[in-house]
């Protein structure tokens, strides 16, 4: 099974059988750790706030009006991921054969080239464990009209691809020429960045990685006159990049979303252009030109190289550093209903 190749359903009509429900965690509780990031040192400013910030969705936090609608919400939201995801399902001969111990001892990357395309190779003085995305389970579904998910780790869903109509219509609303501008202006706001050596971007062979981000930067200083974001976000751009297996400090789910700068248009039955990996899990996510990916940056995760040599690929990751959440000011005072949020964070 190589590149573009996976597993797959055949389209199925419309009116497609009822997808098999999704599991359930085993308590029925959903654990705020199992998504949230936060720091635990309990007398920071910044970390209590980052905890705060944990609990203040939970339901005894808001008013009983609020509550209500949050339920009916939830309810409704739970009742569409019943009706439009597919859950993959590993077979019961295959395991896992990467460890979290694996993660943290070794750079582990995922080549998601076709027979077509060229083995990647390791920038000079680099040594890495190079796996094929094949290598983990493969599963596609390419009806348009349903997603893929996987069994719930810790209660909450590790990931979820969106459904391929869902995507391509929300690219629909704006205008793909649009979005390529967008993303090559952004691109170009800085100069490409280089990550820690704990989470090393790379290219092709003798190529610098062009990979960016654009948002806003955690303060260090108390100076008045600084600029403020209106919003807490933040945006990673990367051309024909692939990183090494890893997690992130993002204080929630975090979404990715893959382009191809060479297509002017992208169809429901497009080829698969990048290979979204989750090693401990075992499962490589395939994507399409366009597709949004949500998933969770706690559970080891990284994005494969591209599938053909020829492609020119974007991938576009959207997250909230947790550290913005703490706001790196340990002189700003909680208020009253952030203390008592605080108190009530269990680790």
């Amino acid at each position: 099974m190589r590149g573009s190749s996976c597993c797959a359903d055949f389209k199925s009509p419309t009116n497609h059988p009822y997808l098999r429900p999704l599991s359930s965690s085993q308590d029925g509780s959903l654990s705020t750790q199992a998504w949230f990031h936060v720091y635990s040192n309990k007398k920071s400013n910044c970390s209590r706030r980052t905890q705060c910030a944990a609990v203040a969705y939970s339901a005894d936090a808001i008013p009983s009006s609020v509550r209500r609608r949050r339920i009916r919400r939830a309810k409704k939201k739970q009742e569409k991921q019943q009706r439009i995801l597919h859950e993959i399902v590993l077979p019961t001969n295959f395991y896992p054969t990467v460890s979290i111990d694996d993660i943290k001892q070794q750079i582990i990357v995922f080549d998601g080239g076709n027979s077509d395309c060229p083995p990647i190779t390791p920038p000079n003085g680099v040594r890495w464990r190079r796996l094929h995305v094949s290598d983990l389970f493969i599963h596609d579904d390419v009806r348009d009209d349903v997603g893929l998910t996987f069994p719930r780790t810790n209660g909450c869903l590790p990931f979820i691809r969106l459904p391929r109509a869902t995507s391509l219509s929300i690219i629909g609303r704006c205008g793909l020429d649009k979005i390529h501008a967008a993303l090559t202006a952004c691109e170009n706001l800085r100069t490409p960045l280089r990550r820690s050596d704990k989470k090393c971007v790379f290219t092709d062979f003798g190529k610098t990685p062009r990979y960016a981000c654009v948002g806003p930067q955690v303060s260090t200083t108390t100076d008045p006159q600084q600029a403020s974001a209106k919003f807490f976000g933040g945006i990673a751009f990367g051309s024909n990049v692939f990183l090494h297996c890893h997690t992130d400090q993002d204080f929630t789910m975090s979404i990715l979303q893959v382009f191809c700068k060479d297509k002017s248009h992208y169809g429901v039955d497009d080829d698969v252009i990048v290979y979204f990996c989750f090693p401990t899990l075992g499962v490589s996510v395939p994507l399409r030109p366009g597709d949004y990916l949500l998933f969770n940056p706690l559970i080891p995760h990284c994005i494969s190289s591209r599938c053909k040599y020829d492609d020119d690929i974007m991938c576009v990751s959207m997250y909230l550093k947790t550290a913005i959440v703490g706001m790196n000011d340990n002189s700003l005072e909680l208020t009253p209903s952030q203390i008592k949020l605080a108190d009530r964070f269990v680790k």
